[in-house]
């Protein structure tokens, strides 16, 4: 998980992106089973003016491969239109 996050940190600052990434444990102790479910996750959302088009879409075409496959990751970064922005 560790290295997944460095790889995405590094990532955003190669795109210069001002998105954070967050990281979620959910513990759950079911008292009619026999185990614990821990479970980690690393979430990056946020929905940018549309000055960083570019930007976000080259960091989601290099983000898709590192993620491919991986239920432990939830990447949602946008570009739209927004107050201010020209169209």
């Amino acid at each position: 998980m560790e290295t997944l996050k460095n790889q995405l940190s590094e990532l955003i600052l190669k795109h210069k992106l001002p998105v954070t990434i967050t990281e979620t444990r959910e513990v759950v102790c079911s008292v009619a089973a026999n185990e614990i479910q821990d479970e980690s996750k690393l979430i990056v959302e946020k929905t940018l003016p549309s000055s960083y088009a570019e930007s976000v879409k080259a960091f989601m075409e290099e983000v898709k491969p590192l993620i491919e496959g991986k239920d432990n990751v939830d990447i949602d970064v946008s570009a739209s239109i927004s107050t201010g922005d020209m169209y």
